[in-house]
């Protein structure tokens, strides 16, 4: 059952991260490009104390390397649509938006390496596709707004970078892989994509210390828990209890952030693409 107690805490601190973020981005953040840059710095930072207790190993496959760089440009590309959604849209309804990215994974498996198509995919991507039509009826009149777009993106792009990451991390040391999936970005991020100014890490990292801090290593806790679990349980029992992150951050948004309009709208959808969830992974 340790692939339980390693989802268990891979939960707490993804429900964490999403509270910090939202908090962060739509309070004090001034110059999100830099937010984006300095967290994906500490985050990859942060994971390297983890490497005595990493499985996996250094072998990297060949084959696998191209999949591994396609992998980093795709998370360089969304880490800057996931703060940026944050900053414009409520946490509890970005939690039922995000749930897409199983959408864009399972369609890259197929694709790329020609997973099966079963009814269970079609069920889920219906429900999924529900809850982000309830979630968004009730919030704009079926208008995405600028916030959920940037979920939409950032979903599409991680969902492309898990297919790719179910493969690598199967060969590759898990710790040095989430080091890598942030300090790449990080130098991609500063010297060819969004390139903040030393100005702008400097007022972040000024006013936002603690915030950067606690958002890093939640973000680091989170993905070493989740990729351990799947080194010791099945990814259908992975996958189906990881799915309840969809209802708790709901719940948590409602809670702790006070984001109470709509809530019975909230709670469907978030049971909808919780489902629809397992169903795509069955």
């Amino acid at each position: 059952m340790l692939w339980l107690v390693y989802v268990g805490l891979c939960l707490f601190f993804s429900v964490s991260f999403t509270l910090i973020s939202r908090v962060s981005m739509s309070t004090t953040t001034k110059y999100t490009s830099a937010y984006t840059v300095l967290w994906e710095v500490l985050t990859g930072l942060m994971a390297l104390p983890l490497l005595p207790f990493s499985s996996g190993n250094f072998h990297v496959d060949p084959r696998l390397a191209i999949v591994g760089i396609v992998s980093l440009i795709l998370y360089t590309i969304s880490n800057f649509f996931i703060f940026t959604a944050f900053k414009y849209e409520e946490a509890s309804v970005l939690s039922v938006i995000l749930p897409i990215n199983n959408i864009f994974t399972f369609l890259a498996t197929i694709l790329i390496f020609k997973a099966v198509f079963t009814n269970f995919t079609v069920a889920g991507i219906v429900l999924i596709l529900l809850a982000i039509l309830l979630s968004q009826f009730f919030q704009h009149t079926f208008r995405i707004s600028k916030g959920s777009a940037y979920g939409l993106l950032f979903a599409a792009f991680i969902g492309l970078a898990l297919a790719f990451d179910a493969e690598v991390v199967k060969t590759f040391s898990v710790v040095t892989f989430i080091a890598a999936g942030f300090l790449v970005p990080a130098v991609l991020n500063q010297f060819v994509f969004l390139r903040p100014s030393w100005h702008e890490l400097k007022y972040e990292l000024t006013h936002q210390t603690f915030k950067l801090l606690l958002n890093a290593a939640s973000q680091c806790l989170s993905t070493f828990f989740l990729y351990e679990a799947f080194t010791v349980g099945s990814t259908l029992q992975v996958v189906s209890v990881f799915a309840l992150s969809t209802i708790l951050t709901t719940l948590a948004g409602i809670i702790f952030l006070k984001e109470r309009d709509h809530i019975p709208a909230k709670l469907a959808s978030s049971v909808l693409a919780t489902v629809g969830i397992i169903l795509i992974n069955h």
